[in-house]
């Protein structure tokens, strides 16, 4: 694979690495966006404690492998949140490269420049793609994970080596360590090369199956020692149904939620829909039942498939959880690809490309316009806060970014109960028009009721994107204060 380096239409793989360095260099945007990203910053900072011989108690709630990752760079050098971020840009370097050479063994008579050009301009230059590989997210780590574990299939099943094999396998539990969510995509493969070592009698393979197995479980026991918590626990745990495909209202770890179509429509958004594929309806216009006549792309499609209905089946939607899946819609559109410049003429070629870099990449900076204000915002909160003399502070949804950007003074989240009383100086940092109405019947709006109705308050400052920061004063003085 590295051997094909030199061919110049392969640096157009590197295009995230561009323009990570100028939203980096330029804008500041460090990848911390939401609670995800900070949830792995500050178990990855645990982390390189551990391997400095630090012992350090963190109870995680986040898989190991992407955090482990990143401070295994900042143990030597520093810079965590760089480091993570990097590994963000370089997984979808790596997994363009991977889907790639998956293309070239499903379509071996496919010129290679042909390839590059589909992959840059529909995986590359995607805008959901594109903005989530400048996040500090599992998503591409995940993701070239999983599409070496589908590389390595397509080989074992013509070579049968057990280097294929131990690739795949070690593939598997990388990814499943860095990303639970991944399993049901993986599900087909791995299925699929019990058999053929069951069915070929391949014994000696299923030993080297067990070692790679063995190797990453000793590993994990080792690391284990210093944290608490459960490798495997995850919010979303226990809440999935089938009966969620057909829902699109939810009430759930992440309050009332109410999405415009239900659970069945938006995962098909995959195959269709602008942040991910915007020439996608066109795509099925030139999809022929002989491009799926391939066991192997029917294998990918059945993965497809379990893990779109995975998805389906939770208590929320998220766009990202689509990424992994999306990667082998892309090998499976290309053939409606080659049917769809079968029907372009020459000279229209050109100009459409450039339309379609030029579409794709205003789409990209609006939807990255939203992360860069959510980062900023989070980061003028921290500045403010910080500005004032130490003393506990309550709120929600920010107070992993606080803590992460070294906010001395404790910090409790209102999306916990919270104590009866309260003490004057407290501050209280919250965002009602922001929360409303998902968390209007949950903790976090109750507590801030509550301390708004039966405490003095004082407003020390109006923040960007809807936040008041207040002073807690003595307790209001009258006949019947609000109980909870």
């Amino acid at each position: 694979m590295l051997k094909r380096l030199h061919s110049y239409h392969h640096w157009l793989f590197f295009f995230p690495l561009v323009v990570w360095a100028i939203v980096y260099g330029v804008l500041g945007f460090n990848g911390l966006y939401g609670q995800d990203a900070f949830q792995y910053y500050q178990f990855s900072l645990a982390i390189e404690q551990l391997l400095r011989g630090e012992p350090e108690v963190y109870s995680f709630q986040v898989p190991p492998f992407y955090p482990l990752s990143g401070a295994a760079f900042a143990v030597f050098f520093g810079h965590t949140a760089l480091f993570l971020q990097l590994i963000s840009v370089v997984g979808l370097v790596g997994t363009t490269f991977v889907i790639s050479r998956i293309i070239h063994l499903l379509f071996p008579e496919t010129p290679d420049k042909t390839i590059s050009g589909y992959l840059f301009l529909w995986l590359v230059l995607s805008p959901y793609l594109l903005r989530g590989s400048l996040s500090v997210m599992t998503d591409f780590f995940t993701a070239f994970w999983a599409s070496l574990v589908f590389y390595h299939f397509l080989l074992y099943q013509k070579s049968q080596t057990g280097f294929s094999l131990a690739m795949l396998t070690a593939g598997a539990i990388l990814a499943f360590f860095t990303r639970y969510l991944v399993a049901p995509l993986l599900f087909v493969p791995c299925l699929a090369a019990v058999w053929i070592m069951v069915r070929n009698r391949k014994f000696g393979h299923i030993v080297v199956g067990g070692i790679v197995v063995a190797l990453f479980f000793l590993v994990y026991v080792y690391f284990k020692r210093g944290f608490t918590g459960e490798f495997f626990h995850h919010h979303l745990q226990g809440s999935w149904s089938l009966a969620n495909v057909f829902r699109r209202s939810f009430t759930g770890p992440d309050g009332d939620t109410l999405y415009p179509v239900i659970n069945l429509v938006n995962t098909s958004y995959q195959f269709f829909h602008p942040v991910y594929l915007f020439p996608g309806f066109l795509f099925m216009f030139f999809v022929r039942k002989q491009d799926f006549q391939k066991p192997e792309i029917q294998l990918i499609l059945a993965s497809v498939a379990l893990y779109s209905l995975f998805v389906s089946g939770l208590v929320l939607q998220n766009k990202r959880f689509l990424i992994l899946s999306f990667l082998f819609v892309i090998v499976c559109y290309f053939p409606a690809w080659q049917h769809l410049l079968g029907k372009i003429s020459g000279r229209w070629l050109p100009l459409l490309v450039v339309a379609s870099v030029c579409l794709q990449l205003g789409l990209f900076a609006q939807l990255f316009s939203s992360f860069y204000q959510i980062n900023y915002t989070e980061r003028q909160l921290y500045a403010r806060v910080a500005a004032l003399p130490p003393a506990p502070l309550y709120t929600f949804e920010v107070r992993l970014a606080l803590e992460s950007y070294g906010l001395s003074a404790p910090v409790y989240d209102l999306y916990y109960p919270a104590p009866d009383t309260f003490e004057m100086g407290n501050l209280l940092l919250v965002n009602p028009v922001r929360w409303q109405p998902q968390w209007e019947n949950h903790n976090p709006m109750i507590n801030t009721r509550y301390i708004l109705d039966n405490y003095e308050t004082t407003v020390l400052d109006q923040l960007s994107g809807g936040w008041t920061l207040y002073r807690i004063g003595r307790r209001k003085v009258v006949e019947n204060l609000e109980l909870r």
